[in-house]
């Protein structure tokens, strides 16, 4: 299997919708983590929709870690993943 597309660019990106209990809880996740994020809501925005299906999306939240991909909500791979996001963050030289 290819590696999903990486839309983040390094960064951390939330598929969701603004109805969806899942996403509210992966929102308040990153959140008490103090992790910026960028939101996209695949209701409302066609680019967010279309990057939804390339990653292969079916159901909400889909949450994109520099390249790694969580579908649905599982906060013990959410926190995993983006523990080891801001680890390698925090161990690359800062420009």
């Amino acid at each position: 299997m290819n590696p999903p597309p990486d839309f983040s660019h390094g960064k951390v990106v939330l598929y969701a919708t603004d109805w969806c209990p899942y996403c509210e809880k992966t929102r308040t996740l990153l959140t008490a983590k103090g992790i910026p994020y960028q939101e996209m809501n695949i209701e409302t925005s066609e680019e967010a929709r279309s990057q939804y299906q390339r990653l292969a999306g079916d159901g909400v939240p889909v949450l994109l870690v520099a390249g790694d991909v969580v579908r649905g909500y599982n906060q013990k791979k959410m926190e995993a993943v983006l523990d080891q996001w801001q680890q390698q963050k925090s161990a690359s030289p800062t420009k």
